[in-house]
Order: structure tokens, then sequence, then C-alpha cells
């Protein structure tokens, strides 16, 4: 597979979405919404994701677990409001999925993120094989 990312700003590549509420504790002293606010709104759509849509058909006793979370604040946003979160896979390892998403907020992408997570057996790594596989495949961005 191919090194490139998908374009995460732009909301047409992906096919998941879900919403979730800016709260007044998500902003700081400038009346900003957080960084750390953003990590939770990834969280929001990485987890509707894998629990959703991933989770229901993996075998049993798998889990994926969380190995990295990176995020890219592009715009200010402020409470009240709701943002929108786009997700889908940007990239497949052997072991791991990378998770990409845009953050919107009235139509504009203000952030977007890329978590990767790898798949375990217990504690040991298992690559991603089969139709665990051809589905993440089916999940790629656009």
């Amino acid at each position: 597979m191919s090194d490139s990312l998908p374009d995460l700003m732009r909301a047409a590549n992906y096919q998941r979405w879900i919403t979730d509420r800016i709260r007044y504790c998500d902003t700081d002293q400038a009346g900003h919404v957080n960084n750390v606010a953003y990590a939770a709104y990834a969280e929001t759509g990485r987890l509707d994701l894998m629990h959703g849509v991933i989770r229901p058909q993996m075998p049993e006793g798998l889990r994926f677990i969380a190995a990295s979370i990176t995020v890219n604040y592009l715009r200010e946003s402020h409470y009240p409001g709701e943002v929108r979160i786009g997700t889908g896979v940007a990239r497949i390892g052997r072991t791991s999925l990378t998770v990409g998403q845009g953050i919107f907020k009235d139509d504009l992408c203000v952030a977007t993120a890329l978590g990767t997570v790898v798949l375990l057996d217990g504690s040991t790594p298992r690559p991603l094989t089969g139709p665990l596989r051809a589905m993440a495949e089916s999940l790629l961005l656009g």
C-alpha cells in the first residue's frame, strides 16, 4: 500500500460520521476549544468506527489498542455548538490500522487527526489478514 495519506480536510472523503457537542468545559481561559477536547472528539469518532463497524466482525479474543494519536489544529473553535467527526481508515499496516479523521464545525475543517491502533491477541500483535483485512480495505478513505 502507498505511504501517501488521503486529504483529511475533505469532507467528501468520509463515509462514517458522528456528531459531538462542544461543552463549556472544553474551552480554555481564552474561550477557545482546548487542544485536549480535540483528542476527545477524535476518540468519539474512532470508537464509533471501531465498536460500530469493526469490532462486531472481529474473531473472539482479538482486540485493538490505541498506539498513537496526532492532532493537527487548523482553526479556532468556540462554545457553543457541535462538531461533526468524519472517520475512516487512512492506512493499513501489517498489524495496525491508522484511522484518519476530519473534525468539522459549521462545515469548516477545524482539525484533523491520525490515530494508530494495533491488533492484539492477548498481548501479542497479530497480523491483519483475511476478512478483517478486507473489511479494513473497504473502509479506506478516498
